[in-house]
């Protein structure tokens, strides 16, 4: 794994959402659960854990822990009131919009206009 893995802000809805930058297979991931409660959903844990679950064997799903260990203890340091562990999942752009598409959220339709709209243009 590079170590040039780095954290970025996006801004959002009066939150920063953080963002990794630099993996050598992902232009950029999301902390799967600050998406999810940023967007509204009610409960974002069992919103991540059933779109995964949904994605059974096609699909690979990222975990700090997967990262390296000095760079998952970074992260715990900097996602300021997010509960970051190293079970946390880190989600691609594909895999975020996918989740923000099947919530029902009246804040998801926020998410996913500024995801498709503001995001793509920052890449």
């Amino acid at each position: 794994m590079s170590n040039a893995l780095t954290i970025k802000e996006i801004p959002f809805a009066g939150v920063n959402l953080k963002v990794i930058a630099g993996h050598p297979e992902h232009d950029i991931l999301f902390i799967a659960k600050q998406v999810a409660d940023t967007a509204g959903l009610k409960n974002g844990s069992h919103a991540i854990s059933r779109f995964t679950k949904q994605g059974g064997k096609s699909e690979t799903f990222l975990k700090i822990s997967d990262l390296q260990t000095n760079y998952h203890e970074m992260i715990d340091s900097v996602v300021d009131g997010w509960k970051v562990k190293p079970t946390s999942y880190l989600f691609t752009e594909s895999q975020t919009y996918n989740m923000l598409l099947r919530g029902h959220a009246l804040q998801s339709e926020a998410f996913r206009k500024w995801v498709t709209e503001e995001v793509s243009l920052l890449s």
